[in-house]
């Protein structure tokens, strides 16, 4: 997509097992309904407390289009959407030696 950049969205889906077996078709209808965005992949964890959340990578022009996204498949709280920068491998980092 023209003029899109790359964004970390991180939401928060509950503990109820209805949410979390539905989060595929309300993302998908989202898709469907925002042509101006793109999903590249996701990791989904559950927390000590039982909670489902999910890190999500996605290219957009901004992230306003990301938060009308998100809000078109309800279900769900986003805690922060971020622009990536460019991807990191471990020796990108020089560390101190003794730091």
């Amino acid at each position: 997509m023209e003029g899109s950049r790359r964004f970390l969205v991180v939401r928060k889906w509950g503990a109820h097992p209805d949410v979390v077996g539905d989060i595929d078709g309300r993302l998908t209808d989202a898709d469907t309904a925002f042509d101006d965005v793109e999903w590249e992949h996701s990791h989904v964890v559950r927390t000590d407390a039982g909670e489902v959340m999910s890190y999500c990578i996605h290219r957009a022009v901004s992230a306003e289009v990301l938060r009308a996204h998100a809000d078109h498949a309800g279900g769900h709280a986003v805690d922060s959407i971020r622009e990536l920068g460019d991807d990191a491998r471990p020796s990108d980092f020089v560390l101190d030696g003794g730091a």
